[in-house]
């Protein structure tokens, strides 16, 4: 039933394919559905197929720094356990990027990971999966982490990532020639709750496959078709990303291409910084 499910979201053999899932939404699986879901993708892509995943880890305020805090290849991810199980996979690739790393297995692994490291912004490696044709699917996640990733490498490519206060003040130690420098992260991936606004895009253009991996609603889409969308509106429209909630830090105060929301976010906030510190100062 898995293996049908993967097919009726559009793998085949030989695919490259971008999954991101929360596994536990498979239903009971006696604690192996990450496991589970790899051992089917891997058996219907085949020989010639590759699976990727995000493989994130912490970024951290450059003004708090911390030597313990080192980034190397072991250092576990962050994305859930379906990152977790794909890092410690025999044979995976993990790419060397500090904060945002990709993790693949497969025939293309290692090329499509290979020069994705300190250099490069964090979603480079969506670049190779559109060359090759690539597709991506949700397993259970298509609500509580809506969208796919190509919504960022659109981002990426129009200059929107780097746009925003908060550009190279975040980021983590990491060790390069022997060397453990600091790492600052000058693009920035930011909220994707508002990646559902473009499920309407999709089905209208009927790019989008559906189905049931195990009890997970899970949806498909060719990462081409997906990009070229997903570009269109935001070169008409750079917030159509966003999502809607006025506390949303991510989407309200960060982005210098959305400075009409700024106003009303910062007053609100700063509000909000002198109630806390006055309940701090009465408890005290």
């Amino acid at each position: 039933m898995l293996i049908e499910g993967l097919e009726t979201l559009g793998l085949a053999q030989g695919d490259s394919v971008l999954v991101r899932a929360a596994v536990k939404a498979m239903g009971p699986t006696e604690g192996r559905a990450a496991t589970l879901l790899i051992e089917g993708l891997l058996e219907l892509l085949g020989p010639e197929g590759t699976a990727l995943g995000l493989a994130f880890t912490p970024a951290y305020p450059s003004w708090a720094r911390n030597p313990d805090h080192v980034w190397t290849p072991a250092t576990p991810s962050a994305t859930g356990g379906l990152a977790a199980a794909m890092a410690s996979w025999p044979g995976a690739v993990r790419s060397q990027h500090p904060t945002n790393g990709f993790v693949a297995i497969g025939r293309h692994a290692q090329d499509m990971l290979a020069d994705h490291d300190h250099t490069k912004p964090c979603f480079h490696p969506m670049n190779k999966l559109l060359e090759r044709n690539g597709k991506m699917i949700l397993v259970g996640c298509v609500e509580s982490s809506p969208g796919f990733s190509t919504v960022h490498l659109a981002q990426e490519h129009l200059g929107l990532s780097t746009q925003t206060i908060r550009q190279g003040l975040f980021g983590t130690y990491f060790e390069q020639d022997g060397k453990v420098e600091w790492f600052a992260r000058l693009d920035e991936p930011g909220c994707s709750m508002g990646f559902s606004k473009f499920y309407a895009d999709y089905v209208r253009e009927g790019l989008l496959r559906t189905a049931m991996i195990g009890q997970a609603y899970s949806i498909g889409i060719d990462a081409k078709a997906a990009y070229a969308l997903e570009r269109a509106k935001l070169e008409k429209d750079v917030t159509a990303a966003l999502c809607d909630r006025p506390e949303c830090f991510g989407c309200r105060g960060i982005w210098n291409y959305n400075k009409k929301d700024w106003p009303a976010y910062w007053a609100k906030e700063g509000v909000r910084k002198v109630k806390n510190r006055f309940r701090a100062l009465r408890i005290g």
